[in-house]
């Protein structure tokens, strides 16, 4: 019986430190326009509200393939946009639109790679960017997905995106991020 009950904790234990997950908070702060590292956030007005822009340019390895902007754009604290500097991603057609493409990621640090991971983007309907709308590494769904990488675009000085599109041209565009956006994050332990 004391065996028995052992095992059923040890079990318990285990489910219960599985189901831990880090979470990330981001709150979006008040700073003044300007430059912050490779940053440069920008507040816009207009007749509807007020809207706050953080930008990171980037460069396209296959500088003669680079049809458009190579850059980030964080509005707000909720939306991202990865613009390849690819102006037709290609792209399937599914029940609700175009789409998603796996993307391997390299996020670096002082000129090292300190983290590789595959993350599914959506493709916008215009085809030259990617967004946040589904993000397959995330038990949370879009948000906490959003809030992982908000976060980890604060916390690297590099990204290296790599992405072969549903035409078969594969592109690698590098981010450089270090400072921080707009937005504050942090990494919430599981309790």
């Amino acid at each position: 019986m004391r065996l028995r009950c052992g095992f059923l904790i040890m079990i318990s234990l285990c489910f219960a430190g599985c189901a831990a997950q880090y979470r990330w908070t981001v709150v979006e702060s008040n700073r003044p326009d300007g430059d912050y590292g490779d940053w440069k956030s920008v507040e816009q007005t207009d007749e509807f509200g007020s809207y706050t822009f953080s930008i990171a340019k980037g460069r396209r390895d296959d500088k003669a393939f680079e049809d458009g902007a190579v850059r980030i754009v964080i509005q707000d604290d909720f939306i991202i946009r990865i613009y390849p500097g690819d102006t037709y991603i290609c792209s399937e057609f599914g029940t609700y639109g175009k789409l998603g493409i796996s993307a391997q990621t390299a996020w670096k640090m002082n000129d090292q790679i300190v983290r590789n991971e595959t993350l599914y983007l959506s493709v916008s309907q215009s085809s030259d960017h990617f967004f946040w709308q589904d993000d397959r590494l995330s038990p949370y769904g879009w948000v906490g997905a959003a809030d992982r990488f908000l976060h980890m675009l604060n916390l690297y000085d590099e990204l290296v995106l790599r992405y072969t599109d549903a035409c078969g041209e594969q592109s690698t565009s590098r981010f450089s991020i270090e400072g921080t956006h707009h937005n504050y994050t942090a990494e919430v332990a599981p309790t």
